[in-house]
């Protein structure tokens, strides 16, 4: 998990809409942590699979559940997320049930920046 060592939650508030979760949540990425070293010396770049992993991470503390991102749809990396410039960013995803998973639409960004926007099938990790 990256969550209370590659980021941290500041803020995390959660609602019902029309039947779905929305998940609100202001974090801040750990501008020194390690993997910025290699992912890239002098111009650090939040790698992608660690923001698909942030979303996962947030839902699986909403719900109390492990889950595993079964499939997805869609995975865009909008503009590059730089955290001496955005350490501190938001998170907004929508769940949905779907039997013993849950379809996501999450993106995380600042102000008006969006740097990374998934949809995904996240399946019970205790479901066989």
């Amino acid at each position: 998990m990256l969550l209370n060592d590659f980021y941290r939650i500041d803020d995390m508030a959660s609602q019902i809409v029309e039947g779905k979760t929305r998940i609100a949540v202001s974090l801040v990425i750990d501008k020194s942590h390690t993997i910025f070293k290699g992912h890239f010396p002098d111009m650090p770049v939040v790698p992608g699979v660690c923001m698909a992993q942030m979303i996962k991470e947030i839902v699986q503390l909403q719900f109390g559940k492990s889950f595993f991102i079964s499939s997805a749809s869609n995975m865009k990396f909008l503009s590059v997320l730089n955290p001496e410039e955005n350490s501190e960013i938001n998170a907004d995803i929508l769940v949905a049930s779907n039997h013993n998973a849950l379809e996501i639409e999450g993106k995380l960004f600042s102000g008006s920046v969006i740097f990374f926007k998934m949809k995904a099938l996240l399946t019970d990790l205790s479901q066989d």
